[in-house]
């Protein structure tokens, strides 16, 4: 799972885009083979002047095609992550649900002779 990070307004720490990428991955751990790769974009759309401004949007790209995308505002960027991270492994988890269900409502039934 390849892990892209873009940041927007926002100063990290040189070592904080490794720790992000970790906690992607600690995360999405279970569902991890299932993805191609993830996008996490991290905004601060009001700049100094504070409030529920910080923004998370992650998208994740499924290896067996397709992508969710989840957004999450929060005055703190760590939260506003946490919370997104919740939100796309949920996702993933109903989507691989749905797939499984499709998929065996799709197969043929053997009628005995």
């Amino acid at each position: 799972m390849n892990v892209v990070l873009k940041t927007s307004d926002v100063k990290l720490p040189r070592h904080a885009n490794r720790q992000l990428r970790k906690r992607v991955a600690k995360s999405l751990e279970g569902v991890s083979d299932r993805i191609r790769s993830v996008y996490v974009s991290l905004k601060d759309v009001n700049g100094a002047k504070g409030g529920t401004d910080k923004v998370c949007l992650l998208e994740a790209r499924l290896e067996s095609g397709g992508g969710l995308v989840v957004v999450r505002k929060d005055r703190h960027l760590t939260a506003a992550l946490g919370a997104g991270l919740k939100g796309i492994r949920r996702l993933v988890n109903e989507e691989l649900k749905k797939r499984r269900r499709f998929r065996g409502a799709q197969a043929p039934v053997h009628q005995p002779e």
